[in-house]
């Protein structure tokens, strides 16, 4: 069914499980990581005789707490095609296929494009379809194996590491004093006429972007209510929540992430930058509707993953891209690198540098 009705570019995503399953005690059941599992039946776009696999992680909430932002696991993922059995009545029989991946060990990164790792080509379709018949009902079944010998790393040298950046930096959450009035010597005022309190020690402490508007030279020094225009109170809201507790929501809106990302740019927040980038990639699929998005806000604030996610899909699903609102967005740029980038992708074939 999957090979059949889904179109060349999408991912069928499995529900968030865990490792270890069934953990040896309480305090076990907190330390468990978070994965989920991805396939494209019908592969990339020189793997079309292949079904693609990925194994993604995710930050837990005690990976966060502890300041981890990698995690290294050594594990193995086995696929089996579901066959009859030669008694009638009985339970069918498994047999293992082969695929491109055995047994590996790979650090993941929370925060970067290797949050996931796999293979374009990880199972070919002449293994899951006998004699090339592919309009016969096949069940797939997949085994991920995660092997004790590997564990999570902290890593410690400070600036080079996203999560004990932001462990150390947000560190004690102060969620409890969020928006809370008796705590709060200063409120953004927006648009929409809503009000968020605040207190400047706490920005000031934990932003350098709030430390220098509240030091005295800016004119926001001298208010006690700071207008904030052209920014949605939702999407502010989450950046301050941020700063207070150093966590971010999943679940988020695809327009609220995108907004929430060029704010954190603005205003130097490096390590909710990262959040959001990683939401953007892990939660949200991109479609013949939102490319452009990537690829502008990727051009726009060098982040590469969102860019090659843009560029690559704007090459894959050219006939379905090239007429659309987003293609117009893109060649009215005004950056003439930008579009001599995506006309280089398309006529010479993409490659992720």
């Amino acid at each position: 069914d999957l090979f059949k009705r889904m179109k060349e570019t999408d991912d069928h995503f499995s529900e968030r499980f865990y490792s270890p399953v069934s953990p040896s005690s309480s305090s076990g059941l907190e330390q468990r990581h978070v994965w989920r599992f991805s396939v494209r039946p019908r592969g990339g776009k020189n793997s079309k005789e292949h079904v693609s696999a990925f194994l993604w992680s995710y930050q837990s909430d005690y990976e966060r707490e502890k300041g981890l932002s990698s995690r290294k696991i050594r594990y193995s993922v086995d696929v089996y095609r579901s066959a009859p059995s030669d008694s009638p009545g009985s339970t069918p029989n498994l047999v293992k296929l082969k695929t491109k991946r055995g047994v590996e060990t790979n650090t993941f990164n929370f925060f970067t494009h290797e949050s996931a790792w796999g293979s374009s080509e990880f199972c070919a379709l002449s293994e899951i379809f006998p004699n090339n018949e592919r309009n016969q009902k096949i069940d797939l079944v997949i085994n991920i194996n995660f092997f004790e010998s590997a564990q999570p790393t902290v890593i410690n040298d400070g600036l080079s590491n996203n999560g004990s950046v932001i462990f150390r930096r947000y560190s004690p959450s102060l969620d409890k004093y969020f928006d809370n009035e008796a705590y709060s010597d200063v409120e953004f005022s927006f648009d929409c006429g809503s009000k968020l309190k605040a207190s400047r020690v706490v920005l000031a402490s934990r932003s350098s972007y709030f430390e220098s508007m509240f030091e005295g030279s800016w004119k926001e020094s001298k208010l006690f209510t700071i207008p904030i225009e052209g920014v949605k109170y939702e999407c502010f809201k989450l950046l301050i929540r941020f700063i207070y507790t150093g966590r971010l929501a999943d679940g988020l809106d695809f327009d609220i992430l995108m907004n929430l990302y060029v704010e954190a740019e603005i205003r130097n927040l490096g390590e909710l930058r990262d959040l959001v980038s990683s939401q953007i990639v892990c939660h949200h699929q991109i479609t013949s509707e939102n490319w452009e998005q990537y690829l502008i806000l990727g051009w726009k604030t060098n982040n590469r993953v969102l860019k090659e996610m843009g560029l690559k899909y704007a090459c894959d699903n050219w006939d379905a891209v090239k007429d659309t609102v987003g293609m117009q967005r893109v060649l009215s740029c005004g950056v003439t690198k930008w579009v001599e980038e995506l006309m280089l992708a398309r006529f010479f074939g993409y490659k992720s540098n």
